[in-house]
């Protein structure tokens, strides 16, 4: 399956003023993992599917990824007017990616320090990956580059996986997020 890419420019060329990261490439949706970690998530997710199409919350247990638990998130699906996902963990290793914890706060509400334009497209990124996940009921991963406050290019990976509380339906998202640069061995 090839790639798709989501083209969204602004990031190409816009940084904040807390010096956050920005984006210099297209958000790509490979069809497998990119990197060692998203595909050790992903393989222990599949050893937690049995015979369903996802894996029950309750069978995930972080005692079985303790390398993996720094870039975990774990997301709740809340349906409404309209669906939102509110994070419910945010691992460390995120938040320093990140550069904050967003636990307990919806998808929609992140980067409030960011521009407008700016803000609305990593959002739009990201709950679109949420969102094909919620519809397809399938993981989806990604792949983009980055250029940190510190000028390092850092090509970032993702995976997005359903988990349910019920039968067929997709009520959590577990996500793994994680860079090619050098993981501090705490991390590992």
């Amino acid at each position: 399956m090839a790639n798709v890419v989501l083209g969204m420019s602004s990031l190409e060329k816009t940084t904040t003023s807390q010096g956050l990261c920005r984006y210099e490439s297209g958000w790509q949706t490979p069809a497998e993992p990119s990197h060692e970690h998203t595909a050790a998530l992903f393989e222990y997710w599949k050893s937690k599917c049995g015979d369903a199409p996802m894996p029950h919350r309750s069978a995930i247990d972080p005692i079985d990824m303790p390398q993996l638990l720094p870039m975990i998130s774990l997301l709740e699906v809340v349906r409404g007017k309209s669906l939102r996902f509110k994070v419910r963990l945010f691992g460390t290793f995120v938040v320093d990616i990140v550069g904050e914890d967003r636990t307990g706060r919806c998808l929609d509400d992140f980067g409030d320090d960011l521009g407008t334009t700016v803000r609305q497209e990593i959002v739009a990124r990201w709950h679109q990956t949420c969102q094909a996940v919620y519809d397809t009921r399938t993981p989806q991963f990604v792949t983009a580059s980055r250029i940190t406050p510190q000028k390092e290019h850092q090509n970032i990976h993702a995976a997005a996986l359903p988990l349910t509380k019920s039968v067929g339906s997709v009520d959590f998202i577990l996500g793994l997020l994680t860079t090619d640069s050098a993981v501090s061995s705490s991390y590992l």
